[in-house]
């Protein structure tokens, strides 16, 4: 056998063995996956969560003023006529029912994820009541960040995530992002806080890393 053919040989093994490979390797990649707590979707959606309003994500809510004859109490008379022992009674008139406007604030659970737009990110920024996390990998956070950001990779190794956690102050308010757009890092990470770590507050920028670097 010349050395062409077992060239020729040699070549459709590697080949064959490359294939196989990359099969078994997909399969338990695949599986992996399933076993996991939050396994990564198959196909790629979209993650949406609602707006914070500004009034809540800055505590400007004011006690509304009740000023009078400004918005007279709409009231229903009923004029009423008893007869008793041939005596007529007074005209009786109900009284007026207040009813009071619900605070919304108290409505808002703080285990509840929500999301902040660019305007709301540029005056959390220097926000002594934020603490800003960025998710992405600690290359990407070095080059470049939102000003004032910790960096806490969503992915990192548990003991490293866990040392970084203990130097966060509680008590705050935590605004999370990564690159934006496709990026679920965030998503992932600002979750993990409210279920695993216990933390409440927690909001993610959805624009993220790409949206802030455009506009700043």
């Amino acid at each position: 056998m010349n050395i062409s053919k077992l060239s020729k040989i040699f070549n459709k093994n590697t080949i064959l063995n490359i294939l196989v490979i990359t099969i078994i390797s997909g399969l338990l990649g695949f599986i992996y996956n399933i076993l996991q707590p939050n396994p990564l979707p198959l196909v790629y959606t979209p993650k949406h969560i609602d707006k914070i309003d500004d009034s809540i994500l800055f505590n400007t809510n004011e006690p509304q003023k009740i000023e009078n004859n400004l918005q007279p109490l709409q009231e229903k008379r009923t004029d009423t006529i008893t007869i008793k022992d041939d005596n007529i009674s007074k005209n009786e008139i109900p009284e007026k029912e207040i009813k009071e406007t619900p605070d919304q604030s108290k409505n808002i659970n703080p285990k509840e994820l929500k999301s902040v737009n660019l305007v709301q990110m540029k005056r959390i920024v220097g926000n002594q009541d934020f603490v800003i996390i960025d998710a992405r990998r600690p290359e990407d956070y070095n080059k470049s960040h939102i000003p004032g950001a910790i960096n806490l990779f969503a992915l990192a190794d548990p003991n490293e995530k866990f040392e970084i956690i203990m130097t966060i102050p509680v008590g705050k308010k935590y605004v999370i992002y990564c690159d934006g757009g496709n990026c679920d890092l965030s998503h992932q990470l600002a979750n993990e806080f409210l279920t695993s770590f216990g933390f409440t507050n927690v909001f993610v920028y959805e624009g993220g890393w790409e949206e802030w670097n455009k506009n700043n």
